[in-house]
C-alpha cells in the first residue's frame, strides 16, 4: 500500500516539474518577445508613428500627341482655299490613243509625235490648246496639248499620245467613254514703275481641274515646254496632296510654272521650300492671289529696277533668283 502510494506521488511530482518547465520556456519567450518590440519602439522617433514616404507619381509626356495636335491645329485655322472653275466648253464622246506606229513622224503642226509626252489630236481645236480630258468611267483625269489632227473613226473625239493615254488608264482598253474640257484664261494686270504688264493665265490643281487658289506656296519650276512642266506636275502629284500647273502668257510668251503646297502664312511655305529646294535648286516662296502665282519679291522697289529693258514680268523672277 505504502509503495503504490510512493508511485503516485512520484508521477505527481513529475508531471508538475514537466508544467514547471513549459511555464518557464513560456515566460523566457515571452520576455524575448517584450524586448524585441522595445528595442523596435525606440528607433522610432518619441512620440510619433512611423510614416510612409509618399509615392510622386510619373508623368508621361506623349510629344507625338503634342505635335499633332499642334499640326491639327494649325490645319483648322488655315485660311488658304482652293477655288475649283467651271470649264467654258466640253465635249463628249469616245477617246482613243496612238503610239508606235506613228512615232517620230511629223504631227500636223510640223512638230515630230512623240509618244511618251502628254499630246493629243483633235480635228478642228488650235494648236496648243490645253485639254483637259476625263474618262467618264473612272474620273481619272489628265492635261493634254493638242498639236495634231484626228481621229477619223466616227464616234471618236479625240486620239491620245500612248502616255497620255497611260496615266489616263485606259491604254489596254483601246478606247473609253470621255469628256474634253477646255477653261477661260483670267487676266491680271500688274503695275510695274510706269508700265502696265497685262498678263493671261490659267491654273490646274492636282487632278487638273481648273482652279484658283489662294495662300503662300513653293513654285519648284517655270518652264517654256508644257511637256517639261506638265512632267513635273505628274511626278509630283505621286508625293504631293497640292500640286499647281500655271501657265502665264504675256506678249505672246508662254511660260509654264509648277508650285507645290498651300498656307495661309509665308512662313509655314518656307518650311517646305527647305525640302525642296533640295532637288529643285531654283525654288521660290510665291503667293497665289485668285489662281495668279506672284512672287513676293515683285513689290520691292529695288527688285523692279533690276528688270532689264524689255524683259518679261512673268519671266523675271525666277530669272532673279538664279542670280542671287
Amino acid at each position: 500500500m505504502l509503495k503504490a502510494d510512493l508511485s503516485i506521488l512520484l508521477k505527481y511530482a513529475a508531471a508538475r516539474r514537466t508544467r514547471i518547465w513549459a511555464l518557464i520556456v513560456a515566460g523566457a519567450i515571452g520576455m524575448f518577445a517584450f524586448s524585441a518590440d522595445m528595442l523596435l519602439t525606440a528607433g522610432a522617433a518619441p512620440g510619433t508613428d512611423e510614416e510612409e514616404t509618399p509615392i510622386t507619381p510619373e508623368i508621361s509626356v506623349d510629344l507625338d500627341s503634342l505635335y499633332s495636335a499642334k499640326a491639327s491645329e494649325d490645319e483648322t485655322a488655315d485660311s488658304s482655299y482652293v477655288e475649283i472653275l467651271e470649264p467654258r466648253h466640253t465635249i463628249e464622246g469616245h477617246v482613243s490613243w496612238y503610239g508606235g506606229r506613228f512615232h517620230g513622224r511629223k504631227t500636223a503642226n510640223g512638230e515630230r509625235f512623240d509618244m511618251n509626252k502628254m499630246t493629243a489630236a483633235h480635228k478642228k481645236l488650235p494648236f496648243n490648246t490645253i485639254v483637259r480630258v476625263v474618262d467618264t468611267r473612272t474620273g481619272k483625269a489628265v492635261l493634254v496639248r493638242i498639236n495634231d489632227r484626228g481621229p477619223y473613226i466616227r464616234g471618236r473625239v479625240l486620239d491620245l499620245s500612248r502616255e497620255a493615254a497611260s496615266r489616263l488608264g485606259m491604254k489596254g482598253r483601246g478606247t473609253t467613254s470621255g469628256r474634253l474640257e477646255m477653261f477661260n484664261d483670267e487676266e491680271r494686270t500688274l503695275q510695274v514703275g510706269d508700265e502696265e504688264h497685262v498678263l493671261r493665265f490659267v491654273t490646274f490643281d492636282r487632278d487638273v481641274n481648273g482652279a484658283k487658289p489662294n495662300g503662300w506656296s513653293v513654285m519648284v519650276i517655270e518652264a517654256e515646254s508644257f511637256d517639261e512642266a506638265v512632267k513635273t506636275h505628274n511626278g509630283l502629284t505621286d508625293e504631293y496632296d497640292k500640286v499647281f500647273l500655271t501657265r502665264v502668257i504675256e506678249n505672246g510668251d508662254t511660260l509654264w510654272r509648277v508650285s507645290v503646297g498651300l498656307y495661309d502664312e509665308d512662313r509655314l511655305s518656307r518650311g517646305l521650300h527647305l525640302e525642296l529646294v533640295e532637288n529643285y535648286t531654283d525654288a521660290v516662296v510665291i503667293q497665289f492671289q485668285d489662281g495668279f502665282p506672284e512672287i513676293p519679291a515683285l513689290s520691292n522697289d529695288v527688285a523692279v529696277e533690276e528688270l532689264s529693258e524689255g524683259e518679261s514680268i512673268a519671266s523675271s523672277p525666277l530669272k532673279k533668283s538664279e542670280s542671287e
